[in-house]
């Protein structure tokens, strides 16, 4: 009577009842009641070693609905292996006087097959379109990553080419430092000897410009040097390099000229910041420069030049100033 228990008509139409009310709601896709009466009739059949399909169908539908997705095609594997071995004993412990019934219960296998074989190829639609949606992430997550490198570098770029004209230019003028030029230059001279070609170095000092700041203030005195930078521009050449090396002292340096045509533009930019006029706070005073110039006729290294340069410099000065100086040895 006890193995009888678990057998009896009336447990186990209640039994089928909750599994069948789970399977409704499943296919209803309410999963939440599908999944609560899968759990029940788990709980009403723990322990029995009947009614295999519904324990399949109801295991596939809670690990359906807690997104266990293989592990619910795998239920679904079990349920099919569960049904098939059924139909093969039913058929060979059938009668011929059951073949109607048979041929019915066949019918009836064939349609949970196919309902099993359609929640199998939703599961596995399911399964696609989640990979579809993992492999837009990691597309969307490259593109914004390579987004991010791309920002970056352009940002790299941009703060090392401003440290590199930072480390270039005169932050008062904005022209070529003492540095930058004494490179630069370097590499004009040897660019010239390798032509054949000669080049003038010219160094000028704003004369008395001590003078300026003291009596007239700093901002007059960097108002002269901005504007003296500017007029020498304008009247030096594109293939011409020009900086400031200290101070009220500048230097220009310009390949393939003659002896004739350096002092010529020297004395053209003497002449020409001559003429300016500063202003500044209610306050105008004028300046003259003064000017040494050496050449690469014997020399090719650029602080040989800058000395003989220098030295024809002092000698504009000691001439009474205002005036341009060829060295001479």
């Amino acid at each position: 009577m006890l193995d009888l228990k678990d057998t009896t008509d009336e447990k186990y139409y209640v039994r089928i009842g909750v599994s069948n009310i789970a399977t409704s709601y499943f296919r209803l896709n309410n999963q939440a009641l599908a999944k609560k009466y899968a759990e029940e009739f788990l709980e009403l059949n723990k322990g029995s070693k009947v009614m295999l399909e519904a324990d399949r169908m109801s295991k596939m539908i809670i690990n359906h609905n807690e997104d266990r997705n293989w592990e619910a095609i795998n239920n679904i594997m079990e349920l099919n292996d569960v049904v098939q071995k059924n139909t093969r004993k039913f058929l060979i412990n059938s009668s011929k006087a059951q073949a109607l019934v048979f041929d019915q219960n066949i019918s009836q296998f064939e349609n949970k097959i196919l309902a099993q074989e359609n929640s199998i190829k939703n599961l596995s639609l399911i399964s696609e379109k989640r990979k579809n949606k993992i492999a837009e992430l990691t597309i969307f997550i490259i593109a914004a990553f390579s987004l991010a490198v791309l920002i970056f570098t352009v940002s790299l770029w941009r703060s090392k080419k401003k440290f590199v004209q930072l480390a270039q230019i005169d932050y008062l003028t904005k022209i070529a430092n003492r540095r930058y030029i004494f490179e630069a230059g370097q590499n004009l001279i040897d660019k010239s000897i390798s032509r054949g070609h000669s080049l003038y170095l010219f160094i000028f000092d704003i004369d008395d410009f001590k003078l300026v700041n003291d009596n007239q203030g700093h901002d007059m005195g960097d108002q002269v040097l901005k504007q003296v930078t500017k007029a020498c521009s304008q009247l030096l050449s594109e293939n011409s390099l020009f900086g400031r090396i200290g101070g009220e002292e500048f230097i220009y340096l310009i390949p393939n000229l003659s002896d004739e045509e350096a002092i010529n533009i020297a004395d053209q930019i003497r002449v020409g910041v001559s003429k300016i006029n500063f202003n500044e706070n209610n306050q105008s005073t004028k300046v003259t420069i003064s000017t040494g110039i050496s050449t690469t006729d014997q020399i090719i290294r650029m602080d040989e030049l800058v000395k003989q340069a220098d030295m024809a410099l002092y000698e504009s000065k000691d001439q009474g100033k205002n005036r341009v100086t060829f060295y001479s040895p």
